[in-house]
């Protein structure tokens, strides 16, 4: 399967001077509103750093070198095709602010790389593009992978210059961050834990009370401590709400531990084998090895379920758009909110019509009352999370007409003109059982 080019270095470049020009804009009506002392001086930081990016290097101790990096980097790249027939040098980026796509692309980079879908014998050459959120998963990438910030000047001259697309990794934003050509089901997890680390990990479960080898689930609910805006408040959750989720785990046997970073409030349910990580134990070592050893990953979003998918763990996923769900995520479940307007429930393919950032917006967007959003009901996750341990532990039975459903419902998803950019060509994470039944005059039309 040759990887779809989702850009190309001018659209990019347009697209990005847009957003910066607009984002400054709005920084800069902000400062007339600053109420707190020093606020205005913040938003004058900002707008300098979207109008001249390079001004984020400026206080960094290698930014002289940087600066002739930046100088020398059209000869250099030049003289890099001129050599490739005798070595074939690449640039890629890693994008370090966003945790999800942080873990994925070095994770299906390294997985193509071993599973022989991408080219061998190539030199790559990586930087992170934005600060890295867990130092833990930092660590892991650069012991895999050359990672350095003097690449940049090297990788954004390339892209403006013939030939672009040979020296370059096949990685966002030109091509898909998703394993969509399926190279997990292929290799092993690439990002790997040391003897040390893991030692310490042993350390860790002991003051949760659990060791090496107790199954359980991780319990992700993004909540307000996640909030970066007002804006971002619409995709935030109270864990407490979800006390019937706990229940029925811990009747199947498995200790819970609710995870996630800068968390609002505790979890204020009570029991031996539930354990609240993310307000009392938060570390970013664990943050990674618990999402990657689970036994299943319960979540409604965020940029932490990527690490469940990248270690090859199962996810039940409630709450999800019907665009970007872990599709490539094997021997998963997913749901999804429904959207309403005018009393009837927006079709499948009304939802594609209505567009992917329209419809993922909608959450966010607190004044609009034109399309009423509606979660799932608790005994549509229960269905999930009783299906999942039913699959775990063999006894469950597909049916053919369930099958006919999954696949009337992926074969209009491929309508979506975006779709091979977010999706491969199979479906791995399935539609849960009852809620694709009970769903099906929206799904299936």
């Amino acid at each position: 399967m040759e990887l779809p080019l989702r850009n190309t270095p001018y659209n990019r470049l347009y697209y990005l001077c847009n957003r910066r020009i607009k984002s400054a804009y709005r920084e800069l009506n902000m400062i007339f509103f600053a109420n707190e002392k020093g606020q205005g001086l913040e938003h004058i930081k900002r707008i300098i750093v979207l109008l001249f990016p390079i001004a984020i290097h400026l206080k960094k101790p290698y930014f002289p070198v940087y600066l002739l990096c930046l100088v020398i980097s059209f000869p250099v790249v030049l003289l890099v095709r001129l050599v490739r027939p005798i070595v074939h040098i690449r640039f890629g980026r890693v994008y370090a602010d966003g945790f999800g796509q942080c873990v994925l692309i070095p994770e299906v980079y390294l997985s193509r790389k071993k599973a022989g879908f991408d080219e061998k014998n190539t030199v790559d050459l990586f930087f992170f593009l934005g600060k890295i959120k867990n130092q833990q998963l930092g660590k892991m990438i650069c012991r895999k992978m050359f990672v350095n910030p003097l690449v940049q000047p090297f990788y954004n001259a390339n892209l403006y210059l013939s030939g672009w697309k040979t020296h370059i990794v096949k990685s966002p934003s030109y091509y898909p961050e998703r394993d969509v050509e399926f190279s997990f089901l292929e290799v092993p997890p690439q990002l790997s834990f040391q003897k040390d680390e893991l030692e310490q990990v042993k350390t860790e479960l002991l003051k949760y009370g659990m060791q090496i080898g107790d199954k359980f689930v991780c319990l992700y609910v993004r909540d307000a401590g996640y909030q970066l805006n007002s804006v971002s408040l619409g995709l935030c959750q109270d864990v407490n709400q979800y006390g019937f989720i706990i229940d029925r785990l811990i009747d199947a046997g498995y200790y819970v531990l609710r995870i996630g970073k800068n968390v609002e409030k505790p979890l204020t349910y009570s029991h031996p084998h539930v354990i609240d990580y993310g307000w009392k134990f938060h570390s970013d070592l664990m943050d990674i090895w618990l999402a990657a050893n689970c036994e299943f990953f319960i979540n409604g979003g965020g940029g932490l379920s990527a690490v469940p998918v990248a270690y090859r763990r199962p996810l039940i996923c409630f709450n999800y758009e019907v665009f970007s769900f872990w599709s490539t995520s094997a021997n998963s479940l997913v749901s999804f909110r429904r959207f309403k307007k005018n009393g009837k429930y927006l079709t499948l393919r009304e939802i594609i019509d209505f567009g992917c950032l329209e419809i993922m917006r909608l959450p966010m967007d607190a004044k609009q009352t034109e399309i009423q959003i509606e979660d799932q009901t608790e005994q549509e996750i229960l269905d999930m999370i009783d299906e999942m341990i039913s699959r775990l532990n063999g006894t469950w039975e597909n049916s053919d007409d369930l099958m006919e459903m999954q696949d009337k419902f992926w074969s209009i998803l491929q309508e979506w003109g975006d779709f091979h950019f977010w999706h491969g060509e199979k479906q791995l994470c399935k539609v849960g059982h009852n809620y694709m039944l009970q769903n099906q005059e929206w799904l299936l039309n």
